[in-house]
């Protein structure tokens, strides 16, 4: 089914079209009419600051300039490593203005990680600040710096632009890889401004637009929202959920007036669990959901917390594709089933359902979701071997062609697409996607560990999210192997593929074909499992903190000296036990100082000492 012009529905002042030939336009030349036109409009808020889209350009504009007189003759990529605020969206323009191939690090993943993606992708120029400036020296080598935390008198306004073509990379996005090492996807210029061109259309974005993403810009969700906000002269609001938790969400929600929420479902989750039932979101036109699967109560809260005009988004992508599928609803929308429909092909986008043979399967059949376009990414970055196996040409169109999204669904009679799970063992964990065979490369370093496997099980604990379970066959009787484990991934991995349980096994079980039965692997158990010795709590304060983090980690009881990741606990749940500990005590804990502390007893501790500042 080729797909057609289709829109949110909604009437909104001052939309205007998206006009085909400007996806020929390089990006930042995009940008740049915009801001030109919207000087004194106020392009980006986050909790730390914001800036009209006049400073953004202005500010582009320098840190463009630094790049070209730090990198010089090398058009290798420029990699950031920053915290996800206003100066990234600026870091991230000027990288584009260079015309060099723009890699977001995340500050919180370990050095080896950060150091095979700086050397894989060609890095001319690495931008950072001071407060990871150590960092991005130990993963650099002998790669030029830049500190923007630099005078500004270093950072000077510069008119050259090179000639920047519609094929030119315009971004590598780094993801979990298969083969166990993170693989980078390229896109082009052409293809992000022709994602942003349906965007514009669907949703009908528009200058008034102030659209909340809960995506960081270090992912390409978030550098979507970033996109298709600041191509279109609306407003980006930025929340860090891992720095901030979702307490204080609804409030700024309603105090910046947001339009539009950009979230994957997990957080969405955990965000109308922060919700009384009666409170609306009275100022959000349109949820977005994307990057993980939505399910019937995810509707369900739509249409108990938000207005009664208001339209839900669910869309079916990934780095590869852009979004190739989307479906608008309202509330009063009927659908079968627990999975909300991922609906009908985008514009210039074709979907066909395959078996395992590789012909179409007839509606109602499930089959894998094959995505068709002139516009899917040109592939991994230096892996020509992953490129073939997952894209091909078009049969019937020289100029299209094919990417096997891994994606399983089924067409209704209607046409619309239902997805129902994965073909491989990827899991998707808070909006990221994660290859299993990555965790486990790493696990089976260890030398004491003989076999492992690893999946992802939704966790009822958890609202239903998908939750990493590594199960592990030791060598020899090991005494604290599952803690050594869970320091060797904390030390590789960034914490999304963290697992939230380490289950020890005597074997594995296995099928008849040899592999490893994995719906047969046990649930790990959902009681208390730490090895220290259970304390209860004894002070005020400590019975105070054991009440707050039963809520968020959702168990039955919790010592004092228990760890909190040793709990399965994870960076978004950090976030909300230090908001929640704001709010109740009137003092403040940041996300850092709480996975510092570790226990209850050790934030006790903290907490009795002047107030350590919030991140």
């Amino acid at each position: 089914m080729r797909g057609a012009n289709a829109d949110c529905g909604q009437d909104v002042p001052g939309w205007a079209p998206f006009p085909r030939q400007q996806i020929e336009q390089a990006v930042f030349e995009r940008f740049e009419r915009v801001a030109e036109a919207n000087a004194s409009h106020v392009a980006v808020v986050s909790r730390t600051g914001s800036a009209t889209y006049g400073a953004l350009h202005r500010e582009a504009e320098r840190i463009a300039h630094a790049i070209d007189r730090s990198a010089g003759a090398n058009r290798g990529a420029v990699a950031t490593l920053l915290d996800s605020d206003v100066r990234l969206a600026a870091a991230m323009l000027a990288a584009f203005k260079t015309g060099r191939r723009y890699v977001p690090l995340d500050p919180a993943s370990p050095v080896p990680r950060g150091t095979a993606i700086v050397d894989d992708v060609e890095a001319a120029v690495v931008l950072t600040e001071s407060r990871h400036e150590d960092k991005a020296r130990a993963l650099t080598g002998a790669r030029s710096i830049v500190n923007l935390d630099a005078p500004m008198a270093t950072l000077e306004a510069s008119d050259a632009r090179p000639s920047i073509s519609p094929d030119t990379p315009l971004w590598v996005m780094y993801t979990s890889g298969s083969t166990g090492q993170p693989k980078g996807v390229v896109q082009t210029h052409r293809n992000l401004m022709h994602y942003v061109r349906n965007y514009a259309n669907g949703y009908r974005l528009a200058p008034e637009d102030r659209l909340l993403t809960l995506m960081r810009l270090l992912v390409n969700g978030g550098c979507h929202d970033a996109l298709m906000t600041l191509l279109t002269g609306g407003t980006l609001l930025l929340w860090d959920v891992k720095r901030d938790g979702l307490h204080a969400l609804p409030a700024w929600i309603a105090e910046q007036r947001a339009t539009i929420l950009s979230s994957a479902p997990t957080i969405f989750r955990h965000l109308v669990a922060e919700l009384a039932p009666d409170r609306k979101l009275a100022s959000v036109r349109m949820l977005k959901l994307w990057a993980e699967p939505s399910y019937r109560r995810d509707f369900e809260a739509f249409c108990r917390h938000f207005r009664d005009d208001a339209v839900l988004v669910n869309r079916l992508g990934s780095n590869e594709q852009g979004s190739t599928l989307w479906h608008f609803l309202r509330k009063d929308a009927a659908f079968d089933g627990n999975n909300i429909p991922v609906g009908h092909p985008t514009e210039d986008n074709d979907v066909r359902l395959v078996g395992d043979d590789g012909r179409d399967v007839a509606d109602g059949d499930i089959g894998e979701i094959v995505a068709c376009s002139r516009y899917l990414s040109p592939g991994y970055w230096k892996r020509d071997d992953l490129t073939r196996a997952a894209f091909s040409t078009d049969s019937d169109d020289a100029t299209v062609r094919r990417y096997r999204t891994g994606d399983l669904g089924f067409r209704r009679a209607d046409g619309c697409i239902v997805c129902v799970g994965r073909k491989d063992g990827q899991v998707k964990i808070r909006g990221h996607r994660v290859e299993t065979a990555e965790i486990e490369r790493v696990l089976l370093a260890h030398p004491d560990v003989a076999e492992t496997v690893v999946i992802g099980r939704a966790d009822a604990r958890a609202l239903g999210e998908q939750r990493l379970i590594a199960y592990f066959v030791p060598k020899h009787e090991a005494t604290g192997l599952a803690a050594a484990l869970r320091g060797l991934v904390q030390s590789q991995l960034p914490d999304y593929m963290w697992p939230a349980a380490f289950a020890r096994m005597d074997r594995l079980p296995l099928a008849e074909n040899g592999k490893v039965a994995r719906r047969e692997l046990p649930d790990p158990d959902t009681a208390r499992t730490v090895a220290v010795a259970y304390r209860a709590a004894t002070s005020p304060l400590e019975r105070e903190l054991r009440d707050i983090w039963i809520e968020v980690l959702r168990l039955d009881d919790i010592g004092v000296d228990d760890g909190f990741l040793d709990l399965g606990g994870d960076s978004i749940q950090a976030a909300q036990i230090a908001s929640r500990v704001r709010a109740r005590l009137a003092t403040g804990v940041s996300v850092t100082d709480l996975l510092a502390t570790e226990t209850i007893a050790g934030m006790a501790k903290l907490l009795g000492r002047p107030s350590a500042a919030a991140d």
